[in-house]
């Protein structure tokens, strides 16, 4: 059986989804001590800043992903989290 197109998108936007990126807004509080340190200047130092930005957004994508996992049961209950992907 082939996939559509469409269903690609479907199961594409779900993995998104999964991984809550409206959530990594949070994560830019980390960036105004190497603002206010005076090290956004140098490039070495804004490449380890931007990877650190996106380990720690990678990192709490993995936190929604296990509570979403081990909270499956009541989460299907739930009359707003039962749109969720994996419940």
């Amino acid at each position: 059986m082939q996939e559509s197109p469409g269903s690609r998108s479907v199961l594409l936007l779900s993995w998104v989804r999964l991984l809550r990126p409206k959530q990594w807004v949070k994560n830019v509080f980390m960036l105004p001590g190497p603002l206010f340190g005076h090290i956004l200047l140098n490039w070495h130092s804004v490449g380890r800043i931007g990877g650190a930005f996106a380990m720690f957004c990678l990192l709490s994508s993995a936190v929604y992903v296990v509570n979403d996992v081990l909270d499956v049961e009541e989460d299907r209950n739930h009359p707003e989290k039962r749109s969720r992907p994996v419940a």
